[in-house]
């Protein structure tokens, strides 16, 4: 599958994190509240770098993908994994109005890693004015709306970040290996 190169931008946050700051502060053996302000940030900071690391969304987020012509084959790769849904995709014509693609026109896989759009049997992608950013992909990626769908993985390698982080103030040594194992794991291709 060929990689198509686009700009990408998250335009809504997940609603909630991963972990709690129960499941945080159980884990770090924590009883009292005089770090909930830095354990809980220890908890978005944690998500946010294993999602960079591991090119995934953990809970539903919402993306806009922008190019600037389809693409010479018949599909489109949409990152970060695992895609949940597109919501819409639009183009400029060639008189530049905005159009929105028919979703008879395409067919949405999300069951690969990372999710695709396929051109549909018997289509062809739309011709567009010549610009950039002539094609928009609103889609949802995540693994759910609730913390109980994200990998049990995921939850134990923001655990061993959010543990280095507020113990040693640092990753070292068997954590920092641990981190690594981890990532590698949940990077798309390698999960589940």
């Amino acid at each position: 599958m060929a990689v198509l190169g686009y700009s990408r931008t998250r335009t809504v946050e997940p609603a909630m994190e991963p972990l709690t700051i129960s499941e945080a502060k159980a884990h770090l053996r924590v009883t009292g509240s005089d770090d909930d302000t830095y354990i809980e940030s220890l908890i978005v900071t944690a998500r946010e770098e294993l999602e960079r690391q591991a090119r995934i969304a953990l809970i539903n987020q919402t993306w806009v993908a922008k190019l600037d012509e389809w693409p010479p084959c018949r599909h489109i790769e949409l990152r970060p994994a695992p895609l949940s849904s597109v919501t819409s995709i639009t183009y400029l014509d060639e008189t530049g109005t905005s159009q929105t693609l028919a979703s008879s026109e395409y067919e949405v896989d999300t069951g690969r890693m990372p999710g695709v759009v396929h051109l549909a049997y018997n289509a062809t992608w739309p011709t567009t004015r010549s610009t950039q950013n002539a094609i928009t992909i609103t889609y949802v990626a995540g693994y759910g709306e609730d913390a109980d769908n994200v990998p049990r993985r995921a939850k134990h390698a923001m655990l061993l970040w959010i543990e280095s982080h507020f113990c040693g103030r640092g990753m070292e040594g068997g954590s920092r290996f641990a981190w690594d194992t981890l990532i590698r794991g949940l990077q798309y291709g390698d999960y589940p």
